[in-house]
C-alpha cells in the first residue's frame, strides 16, 4: 500500500487516534520562526486543561528546573521554543496512552513504557553524541511505534493476525505485519503523523525507523535504533518483541560512539528512564508506579 493510499485510508477510519486541534495550531506556532511568544500565549488561554498538562511538565523532576514556572511565557524564555514545542507535543500525546485497546495482543502498559523510555534514551544519546537535536529526539521516540497503536484502534483484525504470526515464527513484528497487512506500523506511523500535520522531518522519521539504509545514512535514525537496542537491554521491550534487537553496529560507528561506553551508557539511562516515567505520569494525572 502506497504512503497516500494509507493516509486516504486513516483519514476515512472514525476511531483514528487523534491530537486536539489546538494542540496542533499550537505545535504549527511553536514551528513557525515569525510567531511570537504573544501567538503562543492567544492560543494557549483557550486551552488551559492542555496549558496545565504542559505546565506539570515544565516543573517535572526530568526537566530538574530550580523554580516552579507558573506561566507558558516564562517556559518559552527559559527553554526556548523547541523544548516546549515538544512539551506541547508531549502532553497532547498523552491522553493516546489511555486509550482501551481493540485486540487481544496490544498492551497499553508496555507500549507506553516503551515509548517513554525510547524518547527518554533518544534524547539522552543525542545529547550524548551531539549528532541530533535533542527535543527532536525526544518527540521521535515518543511517536515511533504509533502506527501500532493506530493499527490496533484502526484495523484490529488484521493487527491480531499480523502479531499471532510474528510469535508463532518467532519474527520481528514489522516483516510479519508487511507479510500479512501489506504495510506495517511504522508506515501507518508517518500517515497518521501527516494527518495531524507534524512537521515533515519527524512523520518522514516514524516512516523509515525500520529502513535499514536509511538507519545506516541518517544520524537521527541511527540514534533512534540505538535506542530501540538498548531498551531491549533494559527491560523496556514492547509487547510484540519475539526476538532481540541486534545492533546495528554500522549505526553505532555513525554515531562515532566508542563501544567501551555503552556499559557507562546503560547505567545513566536507566535514571532518565525513571525520570521520564514521572514526567509523563504527571502529564497523564497518575503516579509513576501505576500503569507506568
Amino acid at each position: 500500500m502506497t504512503a497516500d493510499s494509507l493516509t486516504s485510508t486513516l483519514r476515512g477510519v472514525k476511531n483514528l487516534p487523534t491530537l486536539p486541534q489546538v494542540a496542533i495550531h499550537l505545535l504549527q506556532l511553536l514551528n513557525d520562526p515569525d510567531s511570537s511568544i504573544e501567538d503562543v500565549n492567544g492560543v494557549m488561554s483557550k486551552a488551559p486543561s492542555l496549558a496545565a498538562t504542559v505546565l506539570r511538565i515544565v516543573n517535572s523532576s526530568y526537566y530538574g528546573l530550580r523554580h516552579k514556572v507558573s506561566s507558558l511565557s516564562h517556559a518559552l524564555s527559559l527553554l526556548g521554543y523547541r523544548a516546549v514545542k515538544n512539551m506541547v507535543l508531549t502532553a497532547a500525546a498523552s491522553g493516546l496512552f489511555r486509550v482501551r485497546k481493540c485486540t487481544a495482543c496490544f498492551s497499553e502498559e508496555t507500549f507506553t513504557l516503551h515509548s517513554i523510555a525510547s524518547a527518554a534514551v533518544c534524547r539522552y544519546l543525542a545529547h550524548f553524541s551531539g549528532v541530533a537535536d535533542p527535543e527532536f529526539a525526544f518527540s521521535l521516540g515518543l511517536l515511533h511505534d504509533i502506527g501500532k497503536l493506530t493499527m490496533d484502534q484502526c484495523f484490529p483484525e488484521e493487527y491480531y493476525g499480523a502479531v499471532m504470526w510474528a510469535r508463532r515464527n518467532r519474527e520481528h513484528a514489522h516483516i510479519a505485519e508487511l507479510g500479512q497487512c501489506g504495510y506495517d506500523h511504522s508506515q501507518v506511523g508517518e500517515a497518521l503523523a501527516t494527518l495531524w500535520k507534524l512537521p515533515q522531518d519527524l512523520s518522514g522519521a516514524i516512516g523509515l525507523h525500520h529502513n535499514h539504509e536509511a538507519i545506516i545514512g541518517n544520524d537521527i535514525l541511527a540514534l533512534a535504533h540505538i535506542a530501540d537496542y538498548a531498551c531491549c537491554v533494559k527491560g523496556y521491550s514492547c509487547y510484540d518483541m519475539f526476538i532481540p534487537v541486534e545492533l546495528n553496529h554500522d549505526a553505532w560507528k555513525r554515531l562515532g560512539l566508542d563501544a567501551n561506553v555503552l556499559p557507562h551508557l546503560f547505567t545513566a539511562l536507566g535514571a532518565e528512564i525513571d525520570n521520564a516515567r514521572e514526567m509523563l505520569a504527571s502529564a497523564v494525572g497518575t503516579s509513576a508506579g501505576s500503569k507506568l
